[in-house]
């Protein structure tokens, strides 16, 4: 399956990577890289994260890596990257 990010997925990535980054580069590198990694084996196996009911009622999916949860949809023809949070945050206000 495709996979697709959103502009807010997208701008999660970077906002991760810079504040990482301020202490050291690499490891942001690392960590970016870790994620994206980890998206794209949605593209094999998109039921791999777990089904997550918000309190609007939608279905989404969240999928861990480190710190972070990967939220995505699974639609007809893709996968669509919603955001990426850390772990602490509550994904029930953000998704």
């Amino acid at each position: 399956m495709e996979i697709r990010w959103t502009e807010e997925a997208s701008s999660n990535l970077e906002q991760i990577y810079n504040y990482i980054a301020r202490d050291n580069s690499i490891n942001a590198e690392r960590v970016i890289n870790g994620i994206f990694k980890k998206v794209q084996t949605l593209s094999a196996h998109p039921q791999l994260g777990y089904t997550y009911y918000s309190r609007s009622g939608s279905e989404t999916r969240v999928m861990i890596y480190g710190h972070y949860k990967i939220i995505y949809l699974i639609n007809n023809s893709a996968i669509e990257i919603l955001g990426i949070y850390h772990g602490a945050m509550n994904i029930d206000r953000l998704v």
